[in-house]
């Protein structure tokens, strides 16, 4: 009768490395998940900060008095920027209030306006008129305030 010998070394059983292996592929599906979340979130967050950016520029030419586009002999009453839903909430209006022609501006990644939006940013620092002074830009899930006060204060946040 012969004796059975164990062999000195151990392998896995098939299980073993299937159970692994699933532990494997739920970790890195939990991670690309998770990031896919993260950059979606930041491309909000990219159209939100360049809005608010663009929402600045037009500020800073009512402040200094830029009459690009005036016609001649016409009053500056400042800068307006609008954005209306109905028509297209991935545009927003802008013109110098002095009869020049309205220009538009397009959120970038593929963002949304949420709410009406309108503010005139007045000439020479005297602040702005704010019909309605706030609106959301959103994708998704992903949601940022961007809010405009009397004084012309600026503000973007997560919500």
């Amino acid at each position: 009768m012969g004796r059975f010998r164990r062999p000195k070394w151990q392998a896995f059983t098939l299980i073993e490395v299937l159970v692994v292996c699933a532990i494997m592929v739920m970790l890195a599906t939990m991670l690309i998940a998770g990031y896919v979340r993260f950059n979606q979130k930041r491309k909000v967050e990219a159209a939100a900060l360049d809005f608010a950016t663009f929402l600045r520029t037009q500020q800073k030419k009512a402040n200094s008095g830029d009459l690009t586009g005036c016609v001649a002999g016409t009053q500056f009453l400042g800068y307006y920027v609008k954005v209306d839903t109905s028509a297209d909430n991935q545009t927003a209006t802008y013109q110098a209030l002095c009869n020049a022609t309205a220009a538009n501006y397009k959120l970038k990644n593929d963002t949304f306006f949420e709410e009406d939006f309108s503010v005139t940013f007045l000439p020479l620092s005297h602040g702005a008129t704010l019909p309605d002074g706030e609106t959301v830009v959103s994708k998704g899930t992903n949601r940022f305030s961007i809010s405009v006060d009397k004084q012309g204060a600026i503000l973007v946040q997560a919500l």
